[in-house]
């Protein structure tokens, strides 16, 4: 298979999904088809956000970029949903970083037998595992403690194809048995979160490059613009 796709490729495949997700959700909320389109933007946002971490020069600027924008777009967000207790995707991709980062500092602090450090690393990773999974029936996060588990599956299975995409899977397939749960209803409209493994597709193509443009702080500045931008739409609507 030609793989034809590199980072900014995906990225604006994942955009594009994105803006016709929300463009359902804010603006047309009848128009499933719309939901389901959007389906793939997710899994690809998930996996690019996976492979920034590896390529990254600086974690620090990369988690210190993730919060700011995660913050900014939180004011759009807070507007749409009219909540404090729900928060964005990058919260979720931010939390998945933290998480990947304390894993692998525990395993490095295990190797150099600093056993405090490990404790250390280990206890934090084990309070925020723990909240993520109190918090995950009151879908405070988007997409819950499945959204962490995606990045990571895209980050620590990124040599072995086969069992990144079977774990992926699986991943969106509770992620759509939870929502079914949840509304305790079995309708198009409560499983078309299945849908997400249509990602697969894209992201079978990806070339490991990351094309020759850097379009990096667009697609920051591209989520909480189009939010604000589709909210405004939708009150004057």
């Amino acid at each position: 298979m030609k793989k034809l796709l590199n980072n900014n490729a995906l990225k604006i495949i994942a955009v594009i999904s994105m803006f016709v997700d929300h463009l359902g959700f804010i603006i047309f909320p009848n128009a499933i088809f719309l939901r389901v389109i959007g389906r793939v933007a997710f899994p690809i946002f998930a996996f690019c956000v996976a492979e920034g971490l590896h390529y990254t020069k600086s974690r620090k600027k990369y988690v210190l970029t993730l919060l700011l924008f995660a913050l900014i777009s939180q004011i759009p967000y807070y507007f749409i949903f009219n909540t404090f207790f729900k928060f964005n995707v990058l919260f979720t991709f931010l939390i998945a970083i933290i998480v990947i980062i304390l894993i692998e500092q525990y395993s490095k602090s295990l190797k150099d037998s600093k056993t405090f450090i490990s404790i250390g690393y280990l206890l934090v990773l084990l309070i925020i595992l723990f909240g993520l999974v109190i918090i995950t029936p009151f879908r405070m996060l988007e997409y819950d403690i499945f959204g962490v588990a995606t990045v990571m599956i895209f980050y620590f299975l990124r040599e072995k194809p086969l069992w990144k995409y079977l774990l992926f899977a699986l991943t969106m397939i509770l992620l759509t048995l939870f929502g079914v749960y949840l509304s305790n209803e079995f309708t198009f409209a409560t499983t078309y979160q299945f849908f997400s493994i249509l990602a697969i597709i894209p992201l079978l193509l990806y070339n490991s490059s990351r094309g020759k443009l850097n379009l990096k702080y667009f697609f920051y500045i591209f989520y909480p613009t189009h939010l604000m931008l589709l909210w405004l739409i939708g009150r004057f609507l």
